[in-house]
């Protein structure tokens, strides 16, 4: 991520009308957050999913 991808990601958190809903998949959290007012969103994952052992990432 870039220096203005994260200061755009701050400025999403920091908005006035944040969406924000988090899921989980195989252990990793994903948290996706909109605001409208900006018309930005983005996505924070957590921690790394399990794979199993012939799946590479």
């Amino acid at each position: 991520m870039t220096a203005s991808g994260v200061d755009g990601m701050h400025a999403i958190m920091e908005a006035p009308d944040l969406s924000r809903t988090t899921t989980e998949a195989k252990g990793a959290s994903l948290d996706i957050v909109v605001s409208t007012e900006l018309g930005k969103g983005g996505a924070i994952i957590d921690g790394e999913p399990a794979l199993e052992t012939y799946l590479g990432a």
